[in-house]
């Protein structure tokens, strides 16, 4: 389980849907306002330690999701290959390539 914040956004971006509303509010508030667990625990009248169980168990069930269906790797080696094909392609082989990326983002 990464407990590094960039791979942790990533993972977010990926399956956060996948969260419940408390658990995706929680995480967005640490991960992306990065407010800490005290300001967390104020804002929404839970404790500290119910934050921070909330934080480890939403990172641990990204983790899983991630180590089932591998979208976050995927897309990394997939963001490599298009990287990699722009040097072997034409003007309109660059405007899929683009239009790849946009899908991709």
């Amino acid at each position: 389980m990464s407990k590094d914040p960039f791979v942790i956004n990533l993972l977010l971006d990926m399956y956060e849907n996948l969260l419940t509303e408390k658990q995706k509010m929680i995480m967005q508030l640490h991960y992306r306002e990065d407010l800490s667990l005290a300001e967390i625990s104020e804002e929404l009248a839970i404790s500290r330690s119910a934050v921070l169980d909330h934080i480890q168990r939403s990172t641990k069930i990204l983790s899983e999701y991630e180590d089932r269906l591998h979208l976050l790797r995927q897309s990394e080696q997939i963001k490599e290959l298009v990287s990699l094909l722009r040097a072997h392609v034409d003007e309109e082989g660059f405007t899929y390539l683009n239009k790849l990326e946009e899908l991709l983002s």
